[in-house]
């Protein structure tokens, strides 16, 4: 029963209201208006942080709701967020970030212009977080569950940040042998590839192999003068992909495929 009212909620949360009221949709609008008034609403920070409770946040607000309740438990606003921040920082949020609670789930992490603090939901207060985090502009950054275990890639390979170290997973990646990116141009709805286990001792990624892939140019026209710059992108008719799943084991430093 609890399953059915989280999705009778998401059901209503990722539907627009007004189209409650309007039985048809014309062509003209589903094209123009579905960034805009026909947008679904989208529910960002979503987790459970109990087996009851979730929280995600909604229109500048972090909402905690209460599965077995049927009801929103606390709903914090981005503005109370600014107004805490402001004892202890010059600067404020424009919008809620990615979070991380804590084991406890009393309290989340959050970045404010690449300075980390904790949030307690109880206390209501924010504190300096001191521990370890990545630097949030490397490329396709993945967390775990684990404080100071994360993922990325760059030039086409992945790399584990473990133990205040940086181990690359795989080193011959290239135009051809992309490791940890996402596969099939996001097309199934995965936008990633890479995944931590619960542990965070294991990670999945994807190997993708281009080499049937035909180039396609980019011209970026920011530049002057203007670069080209090759893509793998497969045509319909034509060869795609080839996809592998490998799986690094962090105990044994082993990939297995």
């Amino acid at each position: 029963m609890k399953n059915i009212n989280v999705l009778l909620v998401f059901s209503f949360f990722f539907f627009p209201l007004h189209a409650q009221n309007k039985l048809s949709v014309s062509i003209q609008d589903a094209v123009l208006k579905g960034r805009t008034s026909l947008a679904p609403q989208r529910l960002n920070n979503l987790q459970f942080i109990s087996k009851e409770k979730l929280a995600y946040t909604l229109n500048d607000n972090l909402i905690l709701y209460h599965c077995k309740k049927n009801l929103i438990e606390e709903k914090i606003s981005l503005y109370q967020l600014n107004q805490t921040l402001k004892n202890i920082s010059k600067d404020t949020l424009s919008f809620i970030p990615e979070m991380r609670w804590n084991k406890t789930k009393n309290a989340f992490s959050l970045s404010v212009k690449n300075k980390y603090y904790w949030y307690n939901i109880i206390k209501k207060e924010f504190l300096p977080d001191t521990s370890e985090h990545p630097d949030m502009t490397l490329e396709n950054i993945e967390l775990s569950n684990h404080p100071s275990i994360w993922a990325y890639t760059k030039n086409n390979n992945l790399y584990l940040h473990y133990q205040k170290k940086d181990i690359a997973i795989s080193k011959d990646g290239n135009i051809n042998l992309t490791y940890g990116y996402s596969a099939s141009r996001n097309e199934f709805g995965i936008k990633k590839g890479i995944f931590f286990s619960n542990s965070a001792l294991k990670l999945a990624f994807y190997k993708v192999n281009h080499s049937d892939v035909t180039d396609y140019p980019i011209i970026h026209w920011t530049e002057i003068p203007a670069i080209s710059e090759n893509i793998k992108y497969p045509m319909a008719g034509q060869k795609s992909q080839k996809v592998d799943v490998g799986i690094y084991d962090i105990n044994s430093n082993k990939t297995i495929y």
